[in-house]
């Protein structure tokens, strides 16, 4: 997976997420509630994305049938079920590629083991203020 990483070239990403979607989960035998802010729709922008991704762990060999939405998780152990929630939207860019490993204990974490920078978008030129001189 470390050289499907590096193989990736892809353009960075902007995300809106405007609401927070909630989800029953079974781990472990028991349900637990995760949290999450979400964006409606997939941008086009996170669907190259996921194609470059896709398209690195096929060349390497790796299984490419995953699937993936794009969200945050606020928690993984929410004490309470929210119903659709809508938010002020929040911008969020994906600037890098991580490949991460999560543990579970009593607090969730991942441990990063490979970053890769994504392409910066070019500017958008109805956007950009033309030169002055």
């Amino acid at each position: 997976m470390l050289r499907a990483g590096a193989r990736v070239r892809a353009q960075a990403c902007t995300l809106v997420l405007n609401r927070i979607r909630d989800g029953v989960h079974k781990e472990q035998g028991k349900n637990t509630i995760h949290w999450s802010f979400r964006a409606r729709g997939r941008p086009h922008c996170f669907d190259a994305l996921l194609v470059a991704v896709r398209q690195a762990l096929y060349e390497e060999g790796l299984a490419t049938e995953t699937g993936h939405t794009p969200h945050s998780t606020i928690s993984y152990w929410a004490p309470t079920r929210l119903g659709p929630t809508r938010m002020d939207p929040i911008a969020w860019t994906l600037d890098e590629l991580l490949l991460v490993v999560g543990g579970n204990g009593k607090s969730y974490s991942y441990e990063t083991i490979g970053r890769w920078p994504l392409q910066p978008v070019p500017p958008d030129p109805s956007n950009t203020q033309l030169r002055l001189f």
